[in-house]
């Protein structure tokens, strides 16, 4: 078999010639997924300024402007951040869009399939005892074109919502391998995850496919009728979170509270 493409650099954001391609950052401890190209002509989108400025200090100093993220609503210093990550398709924007609402929508999916590229920052402010908590939801596109940017995308995360397809083989295998990148390879906990096996079109109560890798973590079992127990795990979620982070567990170090 052919070793994997090797990825681009975070800087620039774009996949320099041959010639000129050097290591991504994460050569030390690269990811098992599957390589996967970003859809031309998709839409690119920039970060705000302060989200831009955040990124590249995140990245100690690399340049981390990238292609990508819409912001929702005035900038502040985050209370909580959650890190959506998964396999392309996966439903991960889906997930994203609604936990992050302030309005009354329905879960389901856009009408047209748009890919995220390299990540979008949703902001949006949730009781979860005492006052109102900013919380900054971080969409990870599944492309593995942008990997070079996932340190710094990580940074400071307070949890990973890990999102798949059960109906799809390659990502019930595949999300094993998210888990350990984007968890364990982050020193967070295992109470700082928690799975949605997203079947969009199951009946209630389906028992999905599960990754023996991930099968002793909190997954929840989803279709596009579950859209208030989305958001009641997700709540649940971000309050165990935020009692975490109130212990002096910080992102990434975060210990102890459970929520299952």
């Amino acid at each position: 078999s052919h070793p994997p493409p090797r990825r681009p650099p975070c800087k620039g954001a774009r996949r320099p010639s041959p010639a000129k391609e050097q290591s991504s950052t994460l050569e030390a401890r690269r990811s098992p997924l599957t390589a996967a190209e970003a859809p031309r002509g998709s839409p690119r989108p920039r970060l705000s300024e302060e989200a831009a400025l955040r990124l590249a200090h995140a990245a100690d100093g690399h340049s981390a402007i990238l292609p990508m993220a819409e912001e929702k609503g005035p900038t502040a210093p985050p209370g909580l951040k959650i890190v959506v990550v998964g396999p392309t398709q996966g439903g991960k924007t889906t997930v994203s869009n609604y936990v992050a609402s302030d309005e009354a929508v329905d879960f389901e999916y856009p009408f047209e399939y748009n890919p995220t590229v390299g990540v979008r920052i949703l902001e949006c402010e949730r009781n979860l005892g005492g006052p109102a908590t900013p919380v900054e939801v971080w969409d990870v596109g599944g492309s593995t074109d942008y990997e070079g940017c996932w340190p710094a995308i990580m940074h400071d995360a307070h949890g990973v919502v890990l999102v798949y397809n059960p109906e799809q083989e390659g990502q019930v295998s595949e999300s094993g391998a998210w888990y350990e990148y984007f968890v364990q390879n982050n020193d967070l906990p295992d109470e700082a995850c928690v799975v949605f096996a997203f079947a969009p079109n199951a009946q209630r109560s389906t028992r999905q496919r599960v990754s023996p890798k991930i099968e002793h973590l909190n997954v929840v079992n989803i279709s596009l009728d579950d859209g208030s127990l989305v958001k009641t795990q997700f709540e649940r979620f971000l309050k165990a979170a935020k009692a975490r982070k109130d212990a002096g567990g910080g992102g990434g170090e975060a210990k102890g509270a459970e929520y299952k």
